[in-house]
Formats: structure tokens, C-alpha cells, sequence
């Protein structure tokens, strides 16, 4: 590690396992990151494994490759579903007509979806169950 570096140590290396973990999340390989963020597969993986720190411009690339803000990387988050973070890095370079097709599209599915499940079962008093015998 580079000596302007040190001091650093735990804070890169938690910035790597952050941008690793939300590359993992997409599905994306450290390549197709990197083209998407117009940095080398090396720069990602120095970054990932804090060899390297990225400068506020490749942050600012990470992050839209990423679907997140540059903050995004330094606070926890609440996990989102593998699924969601897909889709939303299929959607992140779309023009807003197609983002609001798709959010139409979701909601449909998800309204069908409801509508298709059986309704909830009633609350029993305390100390009924429902198992059978």
C-alpha cells in the first residue's frame, strides 16, 4: 500500500468490500464493472482489495455502474433483494419513458400476483394454534 495510504487501511478495505458486495449483488464480474465505469478490470480489483484508493471521479463511475450514490458506499444500507439491484441496473442509463413502463409493468405483476394469494388467515386467541390432530 502506498504510504500517502496509510493510516487509511480499514476505511479502503471497507470501501472495497462494499463496492465488491453490491458488484456481487448485480451479478456483475470485476470486468464488466470496470467497463462500465470506464475503469481497468486492475483499477477494480486494486479498489476492491484496497490496493488502490479511486479518486472522486471513478467513485462518481462506480456508483452509477452500480446503481448507488458515492455516499451509498460509506453508510450501511438495508440489504435490497439481488433481484431488485438487477433491475435496477437494467434500468439506470434509460430514458424516463422506459423507466415508467417498467414501474407499470411491476406493478401489474405484483398486483396479480396479490391477487392470486389466499387471504390471511384470522388471528387465534393466545394460546390456540392451528395445528391439526
Amino acid at each position: 500500500m502506498p504510504k500517502r495510504l496509510k493510516g487509511f487501511e480499514d476505511e479502503l478495505r471497507a470501501l472495497g468490500r462494499e463496492i465488491a458486495r453490491r458488484r456481487e449483488e448485480l451479478g456483475l464480474t470485476q470486468a464488466e464493472l470496470a467497463t462500465r465505469c470506464k475503469l481497468s478490470t486492475d483499477g477494480v480489483v486494486r479498489i476492491e482489495v484496497a490496493r488502490s484508493a479511486p479518486t472522486a471521479i471513478s467513485l462518481f463511475g462506480l456508483a452509477r455502474a452500480l446503481g448507488c450514490s458515492p455516499a451509498d458506499f460509506f453508510q450501511k444500507q438495508p440489504k435490497r433483494a439481488p433481484a431488485v439491484q438487477r433491475v435496477a441496473a437494467l434500468l439506470e442509463d434509460q430514458e424516463d419513458e422506459v423507466v415508467d413502463t417498467a414501474a407499470a409493468c411491476v406493478r401489474a405483476i405484483v398486483k396479480l400476483t396479490a391477487a392470486r394469494r389466499p387471504p390471511p388467515l384470522p388471528e387465534l386467541p393466545e394460546g390456540q394454534s392451528r395445528r391439526q390432530t
